[in-house]
């Protein structure tokens, strides 16, 4: 299994994150499974972490699955702007975990044996 992190600093509208991710897993056919979605809070800001698992049938043998977690650290509670819209001022570490996986009863099942 491969992966890769992103970090990033800055104001985010962290709802419309988690969408924009669902959605477009969503639109490219993958299966959406949320797995968890926990805040805690403390002096003053929260920590939200959320993570989802997307999977798709590639053929009758193999797969492909992301595993992605989504954690927020240090949020606060700002007004942007320009939008006037509430967002999170926050440090995000975004993490992608993705694998090929193999079908072996898939195998079995079509197998002239």
């Amino acid at each position: 299994m491969a992966s890769f992190v992103i970090q990033k600093k800055g104001v985010f509208d962290f709802e419309l994150l988690i969408k924009d991710l669902v959605y477009f897993f969503k639109s490219k056919g993958y299966d959406v499974t949320e797995k968890e979605n926990s805040e805690m809070f403390g002096g003053g800001s929260w920590d939200l972490i959320v993570r989802y698992e997307f999977a798709k049938a590639v053929d009758e043998y193999f797969s492909f699955h992301f595993k992605v977690e989504i954690e927020s650290l240090r949020a606060v509670s700002v007004v942007d702007k320009e939008t006037k819209k509430k967002k999170l001022k926050m440090e995000v570490h975004l993490k992608v975990e993705y694998d090929l996986k193999r079908d072996y009863s898939g195998m079995l099942k079509s197998s002239f044996i």
